[in-house]
């Protein structure tokens, strides 16, 4: 299923980590990690992860505001104090 998503997606690598009950059950890597030095693709090998990790971290919020151990209503600084939201101009962009 991996190699068909390549072919059909083309990219020169990917690593799939399957995790179950805290345990890592699956590690494999396909294709290649770096194509110039056909350097392939391991369970090791660094990646970028690009915008997904925003869906991600999307997903685990929601997964925390279901059973109300967050609450979408509050600042982000509720939770993580030290975080420091960093204004581009001198208005929110969501404010009128």
């Amino acid at each position: 299923m991996v190699k068909t998503a390549m072919t059909d997606y083309p990219v020169p690598g990917f690593e799939l980590c399957i995790v179950k009950d805290g345990q890592v059950v699956y590690n494999k890597g396909f294709g290649l990690a770096n194509v110039a030095s056909n350097r392939p693709m391991t369970p090791q090998s660094v990646s970028t992860q690009a915008s997904i990790s925003k869906s991600l971290t999307a997903m685990a919020v929601m997964q925390l505001v279901e059973p109300h151990k967050i609450d979408l209503d509050k600042p982000v600084t509720a939770y993580l104090p030290y975080f420091r939201p960093q204004r581009c101009s001198g208005r929110r962009p969501w404010s009128s």
